[in-house]
């Protein structure tokens, strides 16, 4: 049984009017950004602070398996530029329903992951901070996922993305970004693994104002890897939508 994120009651999703845009920088599979500000500005003008929760649809893998799905830690402030974002990202194997912690984005101690082996970015989690994970697909024979890794700051134009790659077999997770060796960018959008070379995972990257932003091919180990044809973005699995009893956000 998939444990709710918090005993507290859910709350209602906002309303689209409320809402502003899909995501910080364009991505295909977006952060709940519109979640995150227009809970900011609910919580911050009414109770100035608390802590809110919001989960995404799991992604099961295509043998049936498992599926992974993650959450989402809002901190809100009275200030945007004080609160924090985090998130944990979790593998059910849905034969056994054992549920285990496959990379967190943030240092501090989370009652849901108390005696559980966790993977953190080892950062100073400090206010302003925005770091989420998005499940994004897994591989044709279902041994490795693959999720969106996003960091950014409130208020600022700071944001970008990592691939974070978990083996299914191994139990372990690596990040990976474009070299800066050969593209030279601000900003890298992940799209999905890669269809010429599919062990490989596809970014586009670029800088504020740029008009063309070049597709990126990045192996498992990090390499920029150069390829003759334009490279696409492809994923394998399916987003289960009867899963939660409820809506997607609690708070506490």
């Amino acid at each position: 049984m998939i444990p709710q994120p918090t005993d507290a009651p859910v709350s209602e999703e906002p309303q689209e009017s409320e809402l502003s845009q899909e995501d910080p920088i364009g991505s295909p599979h977006p952060i709940p950004w519109k979640w995150i500000t227009a809970t900011q500005e609910s919580v911050s003008t009414t109770t100035g602070s608390g802590v809110r929760y919001y989960r995404s649809l799991p992604v099961i893998s295509p043998d049936g398996r498992y599926s992974i799905y993650s959450r989402v830690s809002l901190e809100v402030k009275p200030q945007m530029h004080e609160s924090r974002v985090s998130s944990v990202l979790f593998v059910e194997d849905r034969r056994t329903n054992q549920l285990k912690v496959v990379s967190s984005t943030s240092a501090l101690v989370d009652p849901l992951l108390e005696g559980k082996k966790m993977q953190s970015e080892g950062k100073a989690y400090f206010p302003g901070k925005i770091g989420v994970l998005v499940p994004v697909g897994w591989s044709e024979n279902g041994e490795r996922f693959l999720a969106r890794k996003f960091e950014g700051l409130f208020n600022t134009a700071h944001a970008t993305d990592e691939a974070l790659i978990w083996n299914r077999q191994k139990n372990q997770a690596n990040t990976v970004v474009p070299s800066q060796k050969n593209h030279q960018y601000d900003i890298a959008i992940l799209l999905g693994w890669s269809k010429n070379t599919p062990d490989n995972v596809v970014f586009q990257a670029g800088e504020m104002g740029q008009e063309t932003w070049p597709t990126i091919t990045v192996a498992n180990d990090g390499k920029t890897v150069s390829t003759q044809e334009l490279d696409q973005p492809t994923n394998f699995g399916r987003k289960a939508t009867d899963v939660w009893a409820g809506p997607q956000v609690a708070y506490q």
